[in-house]
């Protein structure tokens, strides 16, 4: 038998740590289990930082509310299993872009 434990502390108003780290061409960055989030550390731009971070805390929320959670060969969102593999249009990812905050020079 398991059940969640409501915090009894508003864990939305919590910093999560972020590191910046070397990683991959093309990954900015990355949002794990414990609620850490690791940033391309190639990324100079201000404004790309603040977009990424955006992106990052949307699924720190997903997985602080128990939406969001994956591990070394799959991701779960909402119960349901995917494959462990970036995609774009996966509804997590949707949910990030669509609340990110959007870079200046982008249109």
């Amino acid at each position: 038998m398991s059940f969640k434990i409501k915090a009894f502390y508003n864990s939305g108003d919590m910093n999560q740590p972020i590191y910046s780290t070397p990683e991959q061409p093309g990954v900015n960055g990355r949002t794990h289990m414990n609620g850490a989030i690791t940033l391309n550390m190639d990324i100079s731009d201000p404004d790309q930082l603040r977009n990424t971070i955006s992106h990052e805390k949307v699924h720190v929320k997903q997985i602080r509310n128990g939406q969001l959670s994956y591990t070394d060969n799959n991701i779960f969102w909402k119960g349901k299993a995917f494959p462990l593999q970036y995609s774009k249009n996966s509804p997590w990812e949707k949910e990030a872009y669509e609340k990110e905050i959007p870079l200046k020079n982008k249109k």
